[in-house]
């Protein structure tokens, strides 16, 4: 059995067989470790000798396994693994987060995806149809859609049905999604000049529900000051109460609610878009415990199941050391057990020897078994 371990980059020659051909190409066992899946798509593109093409929305890395089996079977597999969809299109394969097929002899639309972004599939939409789509900025939570044959207006209104202040509009020559008012019951029962606490150079926030675009114009507009925003976003603040403090903090607090970033140039305040894990990256704790008796590798295999999930630790193998990252109550119980095991045994007398000529590694390898 042979096994291929893929590092950053690789090549490989494989006898070439058409995509879903009647004798279908057959691989051999593949693994890739933390390899960016449009390079592992590329990897088949070659063994299967098609084009494959992935679009603006395949990101992001994988780990995967191919067992010994067809390239359809394995091109399928991988797919369907990374919640992606191929689509054939003028001999090539197009490959995708979002599926979007236009019937124009029933004027339906199938559209798919998972953990997909609103304005990711009415862009999807906007090319299958050819026809423009019009969009107010839409919030950034992902959502998962699968309708077969559905007409277009339904398929739109269907993505943004989650989003109560939002409504389609159909034209002759094209779709328009806008936002609309809150109604009275989901407006905040403060009203935007009560959402700033000003006291001379101190700002509070006092918000129970409003756009984040209004708050932020509200706290610039209190605070004197010019800003720009290339944000394509407008999220919901809930429920956000601050004590009067520096324009900076509340600047912060509020943006941070807001999924955004800022940078200063010209005294004119620039906001951008930013995700949801970046935000929350700063609350991090990191922390590096260094293992004097035991070797890193070791640890993933003592740690209870459970306890202690792979995204929280990183192993430094040459250094011996283990790098936590995560709040204080994820990592501290876990650097407490490790540092209770990291310890020398009892019952053993330990002496050191200082090798001043020969390597260690050397003096190691001729030493009897026993």
């Amino acid at each position: 059995m042979r096994r291929i371990l893929f590092g950053a980059m690789l090549c490989l020659v494989a006898v070439a067989t058409p995509l879903y051909a009647q004798e279908d190409q057959r691989l051999q066992e593949l693994e890739f470790q933390n390899q960016r899946i449009v390079d592992i798509l590329a990897v088949l593109a070659e063994i299967g000798d098609v084009t494959i093409l992935p679009d603006e929305t395949v990101t992001g890395s994988a780990t995967y396994f191919f067992s010994e089996t067809t390239f359809s079977d394995a091109f399928a597999n991988f797919l369907l693994a990374q919640n992606l969809y191929a689509i054939q299109r003028d001999g090539a394969v197009v490959v995708s987060r979002v599926l979007a097929e236009y019937d124009s002899a029933s004027d339906t639309v199938s559209l798919a995806g998972r953990s997909v972004a609103p304005r990711i599939y009415l862009e999807a939409l906007s090319r299958a149809i050819g026809k423009t789509i019009l969009l107010d900025p839409l919030p950034t939570e992902q959502i998962s859609i699968n309708a077969e044959s559905v007409p277009v207006a339904t398929a739109i209104e269907i993505v943004i049905r989650r989003f109560a202040d939002f409504e389609l509009s159909e034209e002759p020559d094209y779709f328009y999604v806008r936002r609309i008012p809150s109604s009275p019951e989901q407006l905040s029962r403060t009203q935007p000049s009560e959402w700033i606490i000003a006291a001379g150079d101190q700002f509070g926030l006092q918000v129970e529900s409003a756009r984040s675009r209004e708050v932020v114009d509200q706290l610039f507009r209190a605070a004197g000051l010019q800003y720009i925003t290339f944000s394509q976003s407008d999220s919901v603040i809930n429920r956000l109460f601050v004590s009067p403090r520096p324009f900076a903090d509340a600047l912060r607090v509020l943006l941070d609610q807001a999924n955004l970033d800022v940078s200063v140039e010209d005294d004119l305040y620039i906001l951008t878009d930013l995700d949801r894990r970046s935000v929350l990256r700063r609350f991090l704790q990191f922390e590096v415990l260094t293992l004097r008796n035991l070797t890193v590798t070791e640890v993933p295999n003592l740690l209870p199941p459970g306890f202690a999930g792979a995204d929280l630790y990183r192993l430094d193998a040459v250094g011996n050391r283990m790098i936590f990252a995560g709040s204080e109550e994820a990592i501290r119980p876990v650097i407490d057990f490790i540092s209770e095991l990291d310890t020398p045994l009892s019952d053993l007398r330990y002496v050191r020897f200082d090798i001043n000529h020969l390597p260690v590694s050397e003096v190691i390898s001729v030493l009897p078994s026993r």
